[in-house]
């Protein structure tokens, strides 16, 4: 019982361990005897419990995806704010995690670099409760909002925080950076609309000849 619980000690140490080092250096980038070194093993005990850096790639997304599903469902499972009101929310743990929890990260970047089936992809932690909100707020309030390009817009919040977290900015500043997207999204930008829509921008020929408040500019 004793040598179970240090050798599921020691399986935690090595993929705490492979987490950091997946997410500094990615799956190709990442070193099997860094991690050992880092996890105070040697390479044969990293290579008992993980045979390959497959197997310890995926330890690390299912942890990282485990953790994701976790948290979500804490801070959603008794929600009652309005469906897109727990979207933003839903962001907002994303990047508590992605800014704070390696594993996370790691598993985030490992769902890009890894095309492997096998490996479990990160965002299937959390689309899917993405979606359902969105589905419930295309019920309530149909025809308010672009469904999809909403979807499309968190896809890249999410994207831009993990970058920002992988940087190093602290928990702070990334939720900072995620307010002032979402309240520039609620505004809308009229000139973005329009251009997005189709409207021709104005260009430098249609401009009228520059004017300073000293009048019109002598030709």
């Amino acid at each position: 019982m004793v040598r179970q619980g240090r050798a599921e000690q020691t399986r935690r140490t090595l993929i705490q361990a492979a987490a950091g080092e997946f997410d500094r250096h990615g799956y190709s980038g990442a070193a099997l005897s860094r991690i050992s070194k880092a996890a105070g093993v040697t390479l044969g005990a990293l290579t008992f419990h993980f045979p390959t850096k497959n197997d310890l790639a995926d330890a690390v997304g299912m942890s990282g995806a485990s953790e994701t599903r976790i948290a979500l469902r804490r801070g959603t499972g008794t929600a009652t704010a309005p469906p897109l009101a727990q979207v933003v929310e839903l962001t907002r743990t994303l990047a508590r995690l992605l800014a704070c929890d390696v594993c996370v990260r790691a598993a985030a970047r490992l769902s890009r670099d890894c095309a492997d089936a096998t490996l479990v992809p990160w965002q299937r932690s959390w689309l899917p409760i993405l979606r359902d909100l969105l589905d419930r707020a295309r019920a309530e309030r149909p025809g308010e909002f672009d469904h999809e390009g909403l979807e499309l817009l968190v896809l890249y919040v999410v994207s831009g925080v993990e970058a920002a977290a992988r940087a190093g900015h602290p928990e702070a500043v990334v939720l900072e950076q995620l307010r002032r997207v979402w309240t520039l999204a609620a505004a809308g930008i009229p000139g973005v609309l329009s251009a997005t829509q189709g409207n021709r921008p104005e260009t430098p020929g249609d401009a009228p000849p520059h004017e300073d408040r000293h009048g019109p500019r002598e030709q």
